[in-house]
């Protein structure tokens, strides 16, 4: 009787780590690079992870795919930004990117195939990466080695 008590209060107290892993440390600036794509499947082949950006606030502006190839938060740690990454990536757009008409105009704009260095603050809880600069590179540019 006594093993079946532990049994269950351990099942019963399994939902609440996995519950408590929500995001934490709030809103923090990151860099963005990547390799614009036509597509999912584009953004897929030329990145670690295929990420759709959505515009916040216009539903029916059209999703910009990249293939992500770095998400560096203020610390340069990679790690957390990849693991802030797979957590987003579920939801479809994984991000919605905000800010001054003449950032989102140059990424809407862009052609596929270019690189592009985005940065901002991420608020993970919403998924708004709030632009504070946007850098359009030729497909052939070198891009930093994070």
């Amino acid at each position: 009787m006594h093993s079946r008590t532990l049994v269950l209060l351990a099942v019963l107290g399994l939902p609440i780590p996995v519950l408590a892993q929500t995001f934490t440390g709030g809103t923090k600036p990151y860099v963005l690079q990547g390799k614009l794509a036509k597509d999912q499947s584009g953004a897929q082949q030329s990145g670690w992870f295929p990420a759709s950006l959505g515009i916040a606030g216009q539903p029916n502006a059209p999703v910009r795919w990249v293939g992500v190839t770095a998400f560096i938060p203020w610390d340069e740690d990679p790690f957390e930004g990849r693991q802030v990454m797979r957590r987003l990536l579920p939801d479809q757009p994984t991000l919605l990117v905000s800010g001054p008409p003449g950032l989102l105009t140059q990424l809407q704009k862009a052609p596929a195939g270019n690189k592009v260095v985005l940065r901002g603050m991420l608020v993970p809880e919403s998924r708004n990466f709030m632009l504070s600069g946007v850098q359009v590179l030729p497909a052939s540019a070198k891009m930093s080695n994070w």
